[in-house]
């Protein structure tokens, strides 16, 4: 597991953002008490707050050739934490001028892709 601290600058809200591969060491030494809706192993990532940090983790492994987090997962996630910034500036959605979103989930996606890329070598992919 690897993990950054990563500060929104317009927004100062941090979060937290894990690249896992075993959901054991997730629950044990992040997630200690935390209560979800189906087993860990069902997730490829989440957004969620505990004790007052709130995390974006995604999971990494190796499935037919592909290493994984997809793209998509990343997207999926990354929106999640979109939505979880505008809440924290009480931001309503706007249908008819939504940029403000769609730059923070470029941003948030490009850190994701930064950190990812600049710590291959430390992630376990598995087979």
């Amino acid at each position: 597991m690897i993990r950054k601290h990563i500060t929104i600058p317009i927004y100062q809200l941090t979060f937290i953002l894990i690249i896992y591969w075993d959901e054991n060491e997730l629950r044990n030494k992040i997630l200690k008490g935390a209560d979800f809706d189906r087993p860990m192993e069902e997730f490829d990532g989440g957004v969620f707050d505990f004790e007052e940090k709130v995390y974006l983790s995604l999971k990494a492994y190796k499935e037919g050739g592909k290493k994984y987090p997809k793209n998509s997962v990343i997207a999926h996630e990354a929106l999640h934490m979109v939505n979880r910034v505008m809440d924290y500036i009480c931001h309503k959605p706007d249908r008819d001028n939504d940029e403000p979103d769609a730059y923070l989930l470029l941003w948030i996606i490009d850190e994701i892709e930064k950190f990812i890329d600049a710590n291959e070598s430390k992630i376990q992919y598995g087979s």
